[in-house]
């Protein structure tokens, strides 16, 4: 008697509900800006790459939740003009976790297209970081190693393939960061600025556009059937 309350219980719970999971490995190209509250970064689109996994879990017909881990070379330049000076800046790797919701908005018989929202979490690594690509001197170092985005987006999910293109904005919490930049003074000889910067806020906006390949497509577990079954 216990036994059959239980199961009439969960089966009137999750009666109508089933799920689908995929997993799958993706990668692709991301397009990064960066700048700050003091107007030392002003680094237009610089295009990098990314490569990882990912899994999404379908609660529904129309619901699902989707994680990503991808390792990310946010690639930038910037050129600093003063009095004649020139500076080029390299971004250093990021590893992305991605915390997602999705909506299904159209499908047929060929797929479904989903709109996709929630957060992301940039770690960087090895260095806390902006590094002179030429010198391998730092330019910009402070005491931050993660990044804090929302992300919206689109995603043409088909058969075995997946194709999405997302926004990403997001900032680091406020930090103190020393800058050293190359300048040229009256003389024309260079010298190692060195600055000191409080409370210094490190803003990012980039699109992230990448192919997925599901390894193990989507299966279906139908709950209340293996429920009823027990």
């Amino acid at each position: 008697m216990k036994k059959t309350l239980i199961v009439l219980l969960l089966t009137i719970t999750i009666s109508p509900c089933f799920s689908q999971y995929s997993i799958g490995v993706k990668g692709g190209l991301n397009f990064k800006s960066i700048s700050d509250n003091y107007g030392i970064l002003d680094i237009k689109m610089r295009r990098g790459w990314d490569l990882g996994i990912f899994a999404n879990y379908h609660l529904n017909e129309k619901w699902l939740l989707q994680t990503e881990v991808l390792y990310s070379e946010q690639a930038y330049s910037q050129y600093t003009i003063d009095k004649g000076t020139y500076s080029r800046l390299v971004g250093n790797d990021f590893v992305n976790i991605s915390l997602l919701a999705g909506y299904k908005l159209l499908s047929n018989k060929f797929g479904s297209l989903k709109g996709l929202a929630g957060m992301e979490f940039n770690f960087q690594f090895p260095y806390q970081g902006i590094y002179d690509a030429f010198t391998g001197q730092p330019d910009l170092v402070y005491g931050s190693k993660t990044l804090y985005c929302v992300v919206a987006g689109l995603v043409l999910d088909l058969a075995m393939f997946t194709i999405d293109l997302k926004y990403n904005y997001g900032s680091t919490r406020k930090i103190n960061a020393t800058s050293y930049f190359w300048r040229i003074d009256e003389k024309n000889e260079r010298y190692r600025e060195i600055s000191q910067h409080d409370n210094l806020k490190i803003y990012a906006h980039y699109i992230r556009t990448s192919i997925g390949w599901k390894i193990f497509p989507q299966k279906k577990l139908n709950l209340k059937k293996n429920i009823i079954n027990l």
